[in-house]
């Protein structure tokens, strides 16, 4: 029995054999009667065609890119006139008095004391003699301006007196206003410093540099706060340190606030101390302060409400009513009925503007 399953198991398997011995030859023939078919000559003309529209394509694509370069190459006259017209318009018109003012602003530039630091801090890239030059052009030109209009529009004979104390208003105007930029600047600064604070903190947590966040912060969009960074930058790829920089930002910008940043910067940096934290910290305590001025400004306002008020619309009514009653007691006129209305049409409108001004220059810059 064991024989003759053995005899059925070698005959199945030899079957089995046979019929993929039997495939694999079929296979074989269909294979080697496969023929490699040769392209016609329409089929190669249409391909050639195909290539041909594939490399105009190609072309006329690669000569509307260079088409486009050649339009936005900018050209050495443009880029001049781009620098210049970024340049602020203090700066640009200070070229035009310099040549026929330089010897009289060199002359006067003694009377200037303590100009050019106020340019340095507001950021004025202008020589002191220049800009001397720019406002005794500006105030000339007031004079001259005033002058004609006066006597023009009223009497020649107040004309010269009058043009010459415009001149004067117009060159204390022009020496002040870099102190006035230079405190606008600070005042940005102060508004700027809970955000940029933040944003540096979070840079460093993030594990990047003091320098890296550095550069950070002075291409993001945080006005005078990233242009004094950047300054700072360009003081330490100069050679400084960081603190020396620091210290010279410090110089630069009247801000307490700041100031305080700074030297916590400055000690973390000697210590070795979570910057991050630190940063993080100062940002909380200078956005605090900045919320205990506006509560303290908002306090204030009920007492200017209450000056304002008397000063609008009690006042002229108790002055009129006096003046009424004193009149009527001696039968004459306190003051002539001319200098009324100028009391009334003048005086008053500018003591209100003066209270406003007052009001305005005490609200916190936040």
């Amino acid at each position: 029995m064991e024989n003759e399953e053995e005899g059925a198991v070698a005959k199945t398997l030899r079957k089995i054999g046979d019929t993929v011995i039997t495939g694999l030859e079929k296979t074989g023939r269909v294979t080697s009667e496969i023929v490699i078919r040769k392209p016609t000559k329409e089929e190669i003309t249409a391909s050639e065609r195909v290539h041909e529209k594939e490399e105009k394509k190609k072309t006329a694509r690669m000569k509307r890119i260079r088409e486009i370069e050649r339009r936005h190459v900018v050209t050495p006259e443009e880029e001049f006139e781009r620098i210049e017209l970024e340049r602020p318009l203090t700066e640009r018109l200070s070229g035009v008095f310099y040549r026929p003012f330089r010897s009289s602003a060199e002359r006067f530039s003694r009377f200037f004391t303590g100009l050019d630091e106020d340019l340095y801090k507001a950021n004025m890239r202008i020589p002191m003699i220049q800009y001397i030059a720019f406002i005794m052009g500006v105030g000339i030109l007031a004079g001259i301006g005033v002058g004609i209009a006066v006597a023009i529009f009223m009497t020649p004979i107040f004309a010269l007196p009058v043009g010459a104390m415009a001149g004067v208003i117009a060159l204390f105007f022009g020496r002040s206003y870099p102190k006035q930029v230079a405190k606008a600047r600070s005042a940005e600064i102060n508004k700027q410093i809970p955000y940029a604070l933040r944003h540096m903190a979070t840079q460093l947590s993030a594990g990047i540099g003091l320098f890296e966040t550095m550069v950070t912060v002075a291409k993001s969009n945080y006005g005078a706060f990233s242009e004094e960074f950047e300054r700072a930058i360009a003081d330490v790829e100069r050679g400084l340190s960081t603190e020396e920089a620091f210290k010279r930002l410090e110089e630069r910008v009247e801000s307490d606030a700041l100031s305080h940043t700074l030297r916590n910067i400055t000690r973390s940096l000697r210590t070795g101390g979570d910057l991050a934290k630190t940063l993080s910290m100062l940002a909380d305590e200078v956005a605090f302060e900045l919320r205990m001025k506006l509560r303290d400004y908002a306090q204030t306002l009920n007492t200017y409400g209450l000056i304002y008020l008397f000063i609008a619309a009690v006042g002229p009514v108790m002055f009129m009513a006096l003046y009424i009653a004193i009149s009527a007691i001696t039968k004459t006129l306190m003051f002539p009925v001319g200098l009324l209305a100028i009391i009334y049409l003048l005086g008053m409108p500018f003591m209100i503007g003066f209270f406003m001004t007052m009001i305005k220059r005490a609200e916190p810059k936040i």
